[in-house]
């Protein structure tokens, strides 16, 4: 059985850096909100957040990131590559879901 990797401090350091931090949401082009390090699960017009919330926001939306990754890939990963991986689909909000509902 493979081992079930997680998103490293490296990546999570990375993501933060490529997402900047948001302390008060804001509006993104598609009408959804954002806040933090790119959250959109919560986020909502006048909502603020601190810089560590924000990175509890964003390590709880890594944990779906990290399954998802486990579950859909079979081939065996460097640490390097499942964080390559986790952070194209933090950039691509989640593109991975569109291949499960492959039949």
């Amino acid at each position: 059985m493979q081992p079930r990797h997680r998103v490293s401090r490296a990546a999570i350091e990375l993501i933060k850096r490529f997402e900047g931090y948001r302390q008060a949401a804001a509006q993104l082009p598609d009408g959804r909100w954002t806040i933090g390090h790119g959250h959109t699960l919560t986020a909502r017009e006048g909502a603020s957040v601190s810089a560590d919330d924000a990175e509890a926001l964003l390590l709880y939306d890594l944990i779906g990131v990290a399954h998802a990754l486990n579950e859909a890939i079979f081939t065996p990963l460097t640490q390097n590559q499942f964080d390559a991986l986790a952070f194209r689909d933090r950039q691509w909000r989640h593109v991975l879901r569109p291949w499960h509902a492959v039949d």
